[in-house]
């Protein structure tokens, strides 16, 4: 985390690298052809008046006052709502330290517009204790602060270009401000520096190539980001300590380290954002609780969004994060009560989704394929719901449970995968597997392993799949009940150095076997239908099983066919017999006529 001290170390430093110089600064900063091409934003900008000095309005001065400034003519207008103070096309070529323009202490109405400022060190405009204006239009390149804002309000900030110098705004301990449509590209430190500031909106700005954050947002409350381009910078937006925050719409692309942080920030909502190649995360949330990430695209990061350290009573929702060189949703560490539904993780370097040491958490209806490591991996959790997920064509498995406990796994389709549809293992306890299909996996449908104990498997189809339908493995005291497992390579329901198990009116049938137990003792196989299996069931170093009230067949062997020269003579016969049975009938009929 950047700190506020190491900020301002940077625009001290810059400060006085700039005092150095001797206004030299746009010039430093740009090679030729850059400042040529910087130059011509300014062609054809109309001017009334040049300014060489600051003009400073303090409107709790006589001397300086919006009337006093009106009488030297800077501006024209009364102040009223309807007849604002206006400052319009001037240039202000700025020859002493400072800033271009001050307004402080003023609650008149007032414009200024489509002005150029230049040269001045610090910066182009500083508004404090002020309200009540719109700033527009104007040209602001190469200032320390291209404008400095400070215990404002109601003022509008539009199309106006703050490029090229240190820190595009600078706005601090202020309330109810508009800022639309500027272009901030290209400042060494942040495109937006904002800090204390309340209820205020951030549209369709150009947030570009800035050497620091675009948006850096610190101890705010209620701000709304909306449509605004974010590209090329340290972190697009960087959300922290300030809750309440709303960031919609908006398009990050190629930030050096995250597209969006929260940090410490509760009850925010982002939504419908597009994040793409950033360097770390798409979406990065740390130590934020109840706020809503949905229907965003984070693709092509690192991480597409990434939920860490005690992140609790998040959703994540709606979501799509596909082509992410790691994860496409991770969510980790203390996030409990995290609700992750209806996104869309697919062909990510690594899984699908991945929820990590989150108890309490649900996972529903996502779809998750194609990635190079399991759909979705749910490790050491309790009371985790993961259901009625779509998961297939994944390199790994379809759903990895390790070491969850007293958990659902519940209408989850996981077929065509590279391992396992569904598996289960590392202790994993007292969990309800039930309602899945399970289908086509280069492994077994569901696996059970590792001393995972007491679980429910019921009502889950698995078939097709390479090896078997259902197996448990190191693993006791299981109740395997009303599955269907069918054409599995191998068999139905398989157990390996498992015991006390309860496999009981399940269907298995079209297997190598329907149940094998291999090294597996004290089990019991009740009342299941097993047909057309090799076998039945069977068992290998295995003692003190039960097997009893199960339905066996072994295929039907189909009855060789008749050869063709008897088959000939019967049906001769046949045809024989019935033209005598119909002349038999014909004279019958006719005797009974005489």
């Amino acid at each position: 985390m950047k700190s506020k001290n190491s900020r301002t170390l940077i625009l001290i430093s810059v400060f006085i690298a700039i005092l150095v110089l001797n206004f030299g600064f746009i010039s430093t900063i740009l090679p030729i052809s850059g400042a040529k091409d910087q130059l011509t934003i300014f062609e054809g900008l109309k001017t009334s008046d040049t300014y060489n000095s600051s003009i400073v309005i303090d409107d709790t001065n006589p001397a300086s006052d919006w009337a006093t400034a009106k009488a030297a003519g800077y501006c024209t207008g009364t102040g009223t709502s309807g007849d604002p103070y206006i400052i319009s096309n001037d240039l202000f070529n700025v020859t002493t330290w400072g800033y271009c323009l001050q307004i402080i202490n003023s609650r008149k109405y007032f414009r200024v517009l489509d002005s150029e400022f230049m040269n001045s060190g610090v910066g182009s405009m500083f508004l404090f204790n002020t309200s009540n204006g719109l700033v527009q239009g104007n040209q602001m390149p190469g200032f320390i602060f291209g404008i400095d804002v400070n215990n404002c309000s109601d003022i509008t900030f539009r199309s106006n270009n703050c490029s090229l110098g240190t820190l595009g705004f600078l706005v601090q301990n202020s309330r109810s401000l508009i800022f639309d449509s500027n272009i901030v590209n290209n400042n060494l430190a942040d495109g937006f520096n904002l800090d204390n500031v309340e209820d205020s909106v951030f549209e369709d700005n150009t947030v570009i190539g800035n050497g620091d954050d675009g948006f850096i947002v610190y101890t705010c409350e209620s701000l709304i980001f909306l449509t605004n381009t974010i590209i090329n910078n340290t972190i697009g937006i960087d959300n922290q300590i300030s809750n309440n925050t709303q960031i919609l719409g908006n398009t990050l692309a190629n930030n050096d380290n995250h597209g969006i942080r929260i940090f410490q920030s509760h009850y925010c909502k982002i939504s419908g954002n597009t994040i793409t190649e950033s360097t770390n995360d798409g979406i990065r949330v740390e130590q934020s609780t109840y706020n809503l990430f949905e229907s965003n695209t984070a693709s092509y990061n690192y991480y597409g969004i990434h939920l860490i350290t005690s992140s609790e009573f998040n959703t994540i929702s709606k979501n799509t994060a596909n082509h992410n060189q790691d994860d496409g949703i991770y969510v980790a560490t203390g996030c409990h009560n995290s609700i992750l539904d209806d996104s869309t993780a697919n062909h990510n370097g690594d899984e699908g989704i991945w929820l990590t040491g989150c108890d309490d958490s649900v996972v529903s209806k996502n779809t998750a394929y194609n990635n190079t490591g399991n759909g979705i991996r749910l490790n050491s959790g309790v009371n985790i719901t993961c259901i009625e997920n779509d998961i297939y064509n994944n390199l790994e498995n379809g759903i990895r449970c390790f070491s969850i406990d007293d958990s659902i796994i519940e209408n989850n389709n996981a077929h065509h995968n590279g391992l396992y549809g569904i598996r289960v293992f590392s202790s994993s306890l007292r969990n309800t597997i039930k309602g899945n299909i399970a289908n086509s996996n280069n492994l077994s449908g569901i696996a059970v392993q590792s001393s995972s104990n007491d679980n429910i498997i019921y009502q889950n189809t698995a078939s097709s799949n390479m090896e078997h339908g259902i197996i448990l493995e190191t693993s006791d005291l299981n109740l395997i009940t009303l599955n269907t497992a069918y054409n599995n390579e191998m068999n139905g329901i398989h157990l390996l150095l498992s015991d006390d198990n309860v496999i009981i009116s399940n269907t298995a049938n079209n297997n190598n076997n329907g149940t094998y137990l291999d090294t597996s003792n004290n089990n019991k196989i009740l009342g299941n239908t097993f047909l057309n299996n090799l076998d039945c069931y069977n068992e290998t170093g295995s003692v003190n099983n039960l097997f009893e009230d199960n339905i066996c067949t072994t295929p039907i062997t189909p009855s060789p066919g008749l050869d063709p020269f008897i088959l000939g003579l019967i049906i001769g016969l046949a045809i024989g017999l019935g033209a005598l049975a119909a002349v038999i009938i014909l004279s019958f009929v006719r005797g009974r006529k005489k």
